[in-house]
């Protein structure tokens, strides 16, 4: 139906979420997001821990336009061009509205100026190249010495 399609809604007054998507397919019954990978997708386990967001935060700005959207697919181009990781129907629409909850708490708790966890995953903190930026530590921190 539509490539390099953007997308942008209001959460809230303050906040507005811009994308652009991949692909969008239609059929009678929705809409489809394709995400391109050059790479290794994320795995469907990041996916739906909610720890990779990418689909739901597309599956949830596609969701504000006339359409409904049923399915949401990385597409890994290589030889294959076979689809890694594919959340449809019920499990889509809940890991999008779980996400845009997350994103509204989390711009109130900034607006109210309270300290922001740290969603951070030990095997993806040991990898990282950042880990003197990372919030993470302080945090850790923050909680060892508020139980003292």
């Amino acid at each position: 139906h539509q490539v390099e399609h953007r997308e942008q809604i209001q959460l809230t007054e303050q906040l507005q979420l811009k994308g652009r998507l991949d692909r969008l397919d239609t059929s009678p019954n929705g809409v489809g997001i394709v995400d391109y990978k050059t790479g290794t997708p994320p795995s469907k386990t990041d996916v739906m821990s909610g720890e990779e967001i990418q689909l739901a935060f597309y599956a949830l700005l596609a969701q504000q336009s006339a359409h409904a959207v049923t399915q949401a697919e990385y597409l890994q181009i290589n030889d294959d061009m076979a689809s890694k990781v594919v959340i449809s129907g019920e499990t889509l629409a809940t890991l999008s509205e779980q996400l845009r909850q997350q994103l509204l708490s989390t711009f109130n708790d900034i607006r109210q100026q309270q300290p922001l966890p740290a969603f951070a995953y030990d095997k993806i903190c040991d990898q990282c190249e950042m880990e003197m930026l990372c919030r993470k530590q302080m945090w850790e921190e923050q909680v060892a010495t508020d139980s003292l």
